[in-house]
């Protein structure tokens, strides 16, 4: 489904209520839950488990005291998994997946469910139209998140304290 956000006009649609996994698109609803839940000014130390989901980057490694805005910016610009899995640890256990569910019912997408933050569950669903749905939302009233898929010049140090590079590959 092509729109256009300003009038949300529908361009180009085919299969638009089709149910589909959404993959790392989940990531868009996982940073508007921080944005709106969370102080991005908060830090937390990273443990084992939340590092645990397949997709880790080396910049983010057991001990490093990092903040909730580069978990985010991690989470956007390199779709990095282990980043949203920890942007759930700044509430309480369960409490992040249920406001992402509840903000998918508040934005009347109908036919979307999240069965985690990262997109690595086969039971996440959600359809091109509520895709549409939550941008629309976000250009509308949380542009900055939108503009932080744009930066391609983001950068944490590992854990020998090199600098490495979150790197977006969606040239579009």
């Amino acid at each position: 489904m092509v729109i256009k956000l300003s009038d949300n006009s529908v361009v180009l649609e085919k299969n638009k209520d089709s149910s589909r996994i959404p993959a790392s698109t989940i990531k868009l609803m996982t940073a508007l839950t921080a944005v709106e839940n969370i102080n991005l000014d908060q830090t937390i130390t990273l443990n084992q488990e939340m590092l645990s989901p397949l997709g880790w980057s080396p910049a983010l490694y057991l001990g490093l005291n990092v903040s909730a805005r580069n978990l985010l910016k991690a989470n956007l610009i390199q779709s990095t998994n282990d980043a949203a899995f920890s942007l759930t640890y700044f509430l309480t256990k369960g409490e992040f997946l249920n406001l992402m569910n509840q903000k998918a019912k508040e934005l009347n997408m109908k036919d979307t469910a999240f069965f985690d933050v990262h997109g690595l569950s086969a039971n996440n669903r959600t359809t091109a139209t509520d895709t549409a749905k939550l941008l629309a939302y976000i250009y509308k009233n949380r542009p900055e998140i939108l503009q932080i898929t744009k930066d391609n010049d983001f950068w944490l140090p590992g854990p020998d304290s090199r600098l490495l590079k979150f790197k977006n590959v969606n040239n579009f």
